[in-house]
């Protein structure tokens, strides 16, 4: 009888194997638990990176947003007081007080729709030559103490249609008709930047007299064919054009000024517009780098 084969050992590679899985699935499951505990952490990290790639152009655009508003802001601050204002004008002779009334009115809610601020009358006459072959100016202010300070006499007190009272602004004093019926009682210099300026600016080559209330000053019987503008001033509102946004202030005031001009009587509406639109581009192109 031939001899029995002997059985073959197990080879140490089938015993590792048979060992090696008790052991490996316990570290399998701790490596499974740890991504599944840490995924929360990941996902956050996830969120957190979205919305930042999120907020980052949002904040650009913030950014860009803000400069362009200061820098606008910043550049019509540095132009003259007479190109940082509102006017609503006319020109003629003298006005009825209804007429006048009328007017005032219209002008009022005209500029109300481009500023909340208070709206001053004011009124320029033509050049006017006095006794010495010199030359003057004539101009009438509402509340005209808050326009000036005296430097020399007081206020004007009174103006009616024969004689009215006046202050002299800036250099000189003119020689004066008495059949003018003006009387000079005071010097003073001027503290409102937008006292007579812009398309009411007088200059500095002739004095100037004021005198106190447009109504009244007007009226003056010896001037009564005397050519004269009136003008409802108030300064830019930069408040308003940050609200609305450049483009839409200038539409807006583009509208104001049809509605002044659809009228028996129009009105003329001066307006920075130009400059605004300037400023905005040259703000615009600056900004760029934020965007």
């Amino acid at each position: 009888m031939p001899p029995s084969e002997p059985v073959p050992a197990s080879s140490p590679q089938s015993s590792s194997t048979a060992v090696a899985l008790p052991v490996a699935l316990p570290v399998v499951l701790a490596l499974g638990w740890a991504r599944l505990r840490f995924r929360p952490l990941r996902r956050l990290l996830i969120v957190l990176g979205v919305a930042a790639a999120t907020a980052l152009p949002v904040a650009a655009q913030g950014s860009a947003q803000v400069v362009a508003a200061q820098a606008v802001q910043y550049g019509v601050g540095q132009l003259p007081a007479g190109q940082r204002s509102l006017i609503v004008s006319t020109a003629g002779i003298e006005l009825s007080g209804s007429d006048l009334a009328a007017l005032d009115r219209r002008s009022r809610v005209a500029l109300a729709r481009l500023t909340d601020a208070p709206v001053r009358l004011e009124m320029l006459y033509r050049q006017i030559g006095d006794q010495h072959g010199g030359t003057f100016f004539l101009g009438a202010v509402d509340a005209l103490a808050q326009t000036v300070r005296v430097t020399q006499g007081r206020l004007p007190a009174s103006c009616i249609a024969q004689r009215c009272e006046v202050v002299v602004v800036g250099p000189g004093t003119p020689a004066l008709d008495p059949a003018l019926g003006l009387v000079v009682v005071g010097r003073a210099v001027r503290t409102d930047p937008l006292l007579l300026t812009g398309t009411f600016d007088p200059g500095h080559d002739a004095p100037l007299l004021l005198a106190d209330g447009v109504s009244a000053a007007q009226r003056l019987a010896s001037l009564q064919l005397f050519q004269r503008s009136y003008g409802w001033v108030v300064p830019l509102d930069l408040a308003q054009v940050r609200r609305l946004g450049v483009a839409a202030y200038l539409a807006r005031s583009a509208a104001t000024t049809d509605l002044l001009r659809g009228n028996a009587e129009p009105l003329t509406l001066t307006a920075p517009d130009e400059v605004l639109q300037a400023q905005d581009a040259r703000a615009s192109l600056s900004s760029r780098r934020f965007t």
